[in-house]
């Protein structure tokens, strides 16, 4: 539950979206491909597949957690990777590898959200317009 409060305090200052998927496996087509590409290929189809694409200005970032396999992946639409820096994305995946490594499963992925939310307000600010795009 503390994971969705803080998507939503992340996503109350800016016009982009976070969604969190959490897996316990692989979909069987990929669960047999080397772990540098799997771990690739299946946040690619929860991007599609849960519709983070979907945004107005192409600000969605996808964080997946594979539970049994204990990796991640944190992939964004082209407008985030328009404005916010490659090394920053690599920043994230240490913070977050390090926090998981300590046990810090909840801090963790709450911290992460927190980061990219203040990148993402910085980034795209919220407009009055702005509406949840997507759940």
């Amino acid at each position: 539950m503390k994971k969705l409060q803080e998507i939503q305090k992340a996503e109350g200052k800016t016009s982009g979206e976070i969604v969190v998927s959490i897996r316990e496996k692989y979909d069987k087509d990929f669960a047999d491909h080397k772990p540098e590409v799997r771990i690739h290929e299946q946040a690619s189809y929860e991007f599609e597949r849960l519709g983070v694409y979907r945004t107005r200005e192409k600000n969605g970032v996808l964080i997946l957690l594979m539970l049994k396999n204990r990796e991640f992946k944190i992939l964004g639409d082209k407008g985030i990777y328009e404005k916010i820096p490659a090394g920053q994305w690599d920043i994230w995946a240490k913070e977050l590898s390090k926090n998981f490594r300590q046990g810090k499963f909840e801090g963790g992925l709450c911290a992460l959200i927190n980061f990219i939310g203040i990148k993402l307000a910085e980034a795209f600010p919220r407009a009055k317009d702005d509406k949840n795009e997507l759940s």
